[in-house]
């Protein structure tokens, strides 16, 4: 099987999300993998729908604040341990 391959343009669309978002995602190593080929930023498709197919499911949008409540707190703790070393 061919691997296909996307640009950022079509990986955004994919993803849903905006070309700056998809931008900050590959600075901050949140997003899909992805190639840099003659300058140009490529995804292999696979590897975009792999990303889609491993995000949590949520059922309401309480489901979100919950997550990121507890990832809040989290992060928090982990500042609060290194500022007590």
């Amino acid at each position: 099987m061919p691997t296909i391959l996307l640009d950022t343009r079509a990986t955004a669309k994919r993803l849903a999300i905006a070309l700056p978002t998809l931008a900050k995602m590959r600075l901050s190593g949140g997003g899909p993998p992805y190639l840099r080929i003659g300058g140009k930023v490529l995804y292999d498709e696979a590897d975009v729908e792999r990303f889609i197919a491993e995000r949590p499911r949520l059922k309401s949008t309480a489901d979100l604040k919950a997550r990121e409540r507890r990832a809040g707190r989290a992060g928090r703790k982990k500042a609060a341990e290194k500022s007590a070393v």
